[in-house]
């Protein structure tokens, strides 16, 4: 009886992925010779209801004006589409927006953003993954349904 009990629990445990959530994918950026990892701020498991959110989950990091910023996504956000937005502020201290191209599922793991002139500083960035929505007789939209970010460090 003892043994079926064990076998029991030992079933119900790899069933339930032992007790604990999905893990969320990561997503690192890298510049000037360094290396920030971080989880999603907000993060929705595909096919499923199940969204997780850490609004202490972001990386931050020193790139200095005019230096690239490199991403790495991980297959889970490879898989599907996702795209960089950005905020930075140009060489007269305006602040401007940006956004990548949508990196196409399974096809880009990595992206390198760089700004327009030597003179502009990186502020954040973000990678949003993307689902596409039914949204009804209006047809499918993208949505965002992962965010990872980086505070740059401008001291």
């Amino acid at each position: 009886m003892r043994r079926v009990i064990l076998l029991i629990v030992a079933a119900a445990a790899v069933l339930t992925g032992c007790g604990g959530a999905a893990p969320t994918p990561d997503v690192t950026f890298y510049a000037n010779g360094h290396a920030a990892d971080t989880g999603p701020i907000a993060f929705c498991h595909p096919g499923t209801r199940e969204c997780v959110k850490d609004e202490n989950a972001m990386a931050r990091l020193k790139v200095p004006p005019g230096q690239p910023l490199h991403i790495s996504v991980g297959g889970d956000v490879a898989e599907g589409p996702w795209a960089v937005v950005f905020t930075y502020r140009d060489g007269a201290g305006n602040e401007q927006h940006g956004s990548s191209a949508l990196q196409l599922s399974g096809r880009r793991y990595a992206y390198t953003l760089s700004l327009p002139n030597d003179t502009d500083q990186l502020l954040f960035a973000h990678v949003q993954q993307m689902a596409m929505v039914v949204m009804g007789p209006e047809g499918a939209l993208p949505r965002a349904t992962g965010y990872w970010s980086l505070a740059v460090d401008v001291r």
